[in-house]
């Protein structure tokens, strides 16, 4: 998924015959909730498709920080 920067976490554990998981990733902070949580479900219908035995995915999302300091701010006083 192009949308996805980045998969920061993956478990994935057995209860019974019931498989769950969780999955943290890290897409750009400038989209919206809207967006996230679209991203967030097509996740994890590719992870059910994929997974048959697969019965619990909770994917959380975190969005990248934007740039706080300017890079003329980060320079200042280096010659």
């Amino acid at each position: 998924m192009k949308e996805i920067i980045e998969i920061l976490d993956v478990k994935a554990r057995w209860l019974g015959h019931k498989l769950h998981t969780d999955v943290a990733i890290l897409i750009d902070g400038g989209v919206s909730m809207n967006e996230a949580d679209k991203i967030s479900a097509a996740l994890k219908k590719e992870l059910f498709s994929h997974i048959p035995v697969l019965t619990v995915a909770n994917v959380r999302v975190h969005g990248t920080a934007p740039e706080t300091v300017s890079p003329q701010v980060a320079d200042h006083g280096q010659a």
